[in-house]
């Protein structure tokens, strides 16, 4: 007898109802990633690492690095996203662009904006460097490039404060 195995947090996307080919009558799942790996908003979309990979590349095509998390302000999620950028563009244009190319890449993110009235999406940009400074002081702390490395969607709290402290410390 086939198993099928589900985790909490992993999200499965159903294929079909059977396998005709094997005469199996058990649904059939493919795999489609972790909640860490998502950012749900609002329950109505669901951005992974890939979609906002993609936005910020149309929008931004020479920045360094990013990431994205999912917080709350005035007690509504959005996804805030801290890119580096190497300053030739001006915040107001990223953040257009980078909205724009959400909406074009997922439907769903559109809708919230068209549909709810919310703007979901909350950008801060950071200095050239800035990644590279935190990957520097973690090696410096005894950690290898691996342990050191930050996941793009939903890093830890502590480390999104040492990211913006160290922007802060290269404008001074």
């Amino acid at each position: 007898m086939p198993f099928i195995r589900y985790r909490l947090g992993q999200f499965i996307k159903v294929i079909s109802k059977d396998d005709k080919e094997t005469g199996c009558l058990l649904p059939q799942i493919a795999y489609v990633g972790r909640s860490d790996d998502v950012i749900d908003i609002a329950g109505f979309t669901r951005l992974d690492e890939k979609t906002i990979w993609q936005a910020i590349s149309q929008s931004q095509p020479g920045s360094a690095d990013w990431v994205a998390a999912k917080e709350y302000s005035n007690n509504r999620a959005i996804i805030h996203i801290y890119l580096e950028t190497n300053g030739k563009t001006k915040e107001t244009e990223i953040f257009e662009h980078l909205h724009q190319n959400l909406k074009n890449l997922d439907p769903a993110y559109s809708d919230l904006e068209s549909l709810l009235g919310q703007m979901p999406l909350q950008l801060s940009v950071l200095s050239a460097g800035t990644f590279r400074r935190y990957y520097q002081e973690r090696q410096n702390l005894g950690e290898n490039l691996i342990e050191a490395q930050l996941p793009h969607i939903n890093p830890p709290q502590s480390a999104l404060e040492r990211l913006l402290l160290l922007n802060t410390n290269s404008k001074v």
